[in-house]
């Protein structure tokens, strides 16, 4: 059996409360960018990997009985190159300090929330000072 993601779900997910981003426009034509997504699927403990186009994932025959969670790519990357997503617990160090934080989305933008309760916009920090550490369902004990 297949699972769908709502084709509604990425006209939602790339318009925001704020009026017009996206508005009318294809999601893979979305400012130029490839949109990316993978799905948590808590009964087998892993995460599936798709892009806007590919929006079937087989996650078995209960897949509508179950829960599951999608999270979008931010299309930023650590300093290893590797992508960055939605629900990712990263390390920033600046200046000879460290700290984590988890990565969000809220009103249109990717957001870190910080340990501490603050936060900082994902796409104005230096990515040479990111590692991708984990993310909040395999390694939660790292948002610390």
């Amino acid at each position: 059996m297949k699972l769908e993601i709502p084709k509604d779900w990425f006209e939602k997910r790339l318009n925001t409360d704020e009026g017009e981003v996206g508005a009318g426009v294809p999601p893979k034509f979305n400012q130029g960018r490839e949109l990316k997504f993978r799905v948590w699927y808590p009964k087998e403990n892993k995460f599936y990997y798709t892009k806007v186009e590919d929006t079937y994932f087989h996650l078995g025959k209960d897949a509508w009985n179950e829960p599951y969670v999608i999270q979008q790519c931010t299309t930023c990357h650590d300093k290893d190159n590797k992508d960055i997503y939605e629900g990712d617990i990263i390390s920033y160090s600046h200046n000879g300090n460290s700290r984590n934080g988890r990565v969000t989305f809220y009103a249109g933008i990717f957001f870190v929330d910080w340990y501490d309760q603050s936060d900082d916009e994902l796409g104005y920090m230096t990515t040479l000072n990111i590692k991708l550490i984990g993310n909040i369902f395999e390694t939660p004990e790292l948002f610390k």
